[in-house]
């Protein structure tokens, strides 16, 4: 027996790596995980989304933290306060595309031989247009359910993927995944969350002058 936390703290256990947690920790039950022919990233990121979580990975601080799919869901996205809110002047390149999914409201989740079963669905809705069941053995905990279940309803329905390229400067530092992000069009201002991150740098031969740019 040991928390999910603990499993992931124990995979990587002597590779100089740490796991922290944005999460709600939760017991898994001995004899209910088990994986073959995985190396330690193959397997905490295979855990990270049996639960709808993902990894914010730091080379700096050899820090694994693990997030939510979606800290802020879709609809709380209106009124909650963006982490950084990205104008014109810092926005490099912009791009965008339609993501079209059915949209649910409802979803059963369950484990294995020593999970749990529940039907998740979201507050305020009828709860009768379902997505597809989830299965997996680590569903051992109403918490485990609940946060697989809330990523699966928020995955749910059309999105709209964005990748924007941006500065890097001393008061816009790299954006990190689970941020919400501002981004004002105008007069608008809509919010994303981050789900992933990339670094570029580059040096003019002529000037020296380096240049380093995120994509999020």
């Amino acid at each position: 027996a040991r928390s999910f936390i603990g499993l992931m703290a124990d995979i990587v256990a002597n590779t100089g790596w740490t796991v922290a947690s944005k999460i709600s920790d939760y017991p898994v039950p001995a004899n209910a995980f088990s994986y073959a022919a995985k190396t330690p990233a193959e397997a905490i990121n295979m855990m990270a989304n049996s639960i709808g979580a993902m990894l914010d990975v730091n080379d700096e601080t050899q820090t694994i933290t693990v997030i939510p799919q979606w800290p802020v869901v879709p609809w709380n996205t209106s009124s909650a306060i963006p982490d950084v809110i990205l104008h014109d002047g810092v926005i490099l390149e912009f791009n965008e595309r339609l993501d079209i999914r059915p949209d649910a409201n409802a979803v059963f989740v369950r484990g294995e031989q020593q999970g749990v079963a529940a039907k998740v669905k979201r507050f305020g809705t009828a709860g009768d247009n379902f997505t597809a069941d989830i299965v997996d053995k680590l569903i051992t905990d109403n918490q485990a359910a609940r946060m697989r279940a809330t990523a699966e309803l928020a995955n749910a329905g059309n999105k709209v993927q964005n990748s924007i390229r941006a500065k890097v400067m001393a008061d816009l530092p790299p954006m990190r995944p689970g941020m919400l992000i501002g981004v004002r069009k105008g007069a608008e201002v809509f919010k994303s969350v981050c789900e992933s991150f990339s670094i570029s740098g580059s040096v003019n031969e002529s000037t020296g002058m380096v240049t380093v740019n995120q994509t999020v």
